[in-house]
């Protein structure tokens, strides 16, 4: 987005993970360009994980033992997406759709549950990006201040941060 206009506040919400590095970068200087003086940007990023689930199972038995009572989606997303990273930067779509319908057919997983993420998939052309925060901090230091990164809490804590970026 190319815009004159100025802005106090600049929200995003997983946008950095939709994008690859080249993009990524080109979106922060268009935020940064688009903030006024003493502007602010909070961006909301999945970052990859502490715990390194290498497929869709192992991710599965890990939040049903550590995250029984999170809703299925959201405490799945953060450690499916990185598992699958390819070395196009991106969550390799097909194979995670595969490896779905393997759970469903094993019936590790609930059709309501295999519904859900399925629906969710059906959006999805590229994947994912979850980069490490380091390399995260790093893009952004670039264009930005980092005046303050926050977390969710529980589950979250290890798969989302939230940067407050200054110009």
């Amino acid at each position: 987005m190319k815009s004159r206009a100025k802005f106090d506040l600049i929200l995003g919400d997983l946008v950095v993970n939709m994008l690859d590095n080249e993009n990524r970068q080109l979106m922060l200087k268009r935020i940064r360009d688009m903030l006024t003086k003493d502007g602010l940007a909070i961006l909301r990023s999945w970052i990859k994980p502490k715990e390194k689930l290498l497929d869709f199972e192992t991710v599965l038995k890990f939040v049903r033992k550590n995250y029984p009572n999170v809703n299925f989606y959201a405490s799945t997303a953060g450690y499916v997406y990185p598992a699958y990273i390819n070395s196009s930067e991106f969550a390799d779509i097909d194979k995670l759709k595969s490896d779905l319908e393997d759970l469903r057919k094993k019936k590790n997983i609930t059709s309501a549950e295999y519904k859900y993420w399925g629906d969710r998939l059906k959006y999805e052309i590229k994947g994912v990006a979850v980069p490490e925060l380091k390399d995260l901090n790093k893009q952004f230091s670039k264009y930005f201040k980092i005046k303050k990164m926050r977390q969710g809490v529980d589950i979250f804590s290890d798969i989302y941060k939230i940067h407050f970026l200054k110009k």
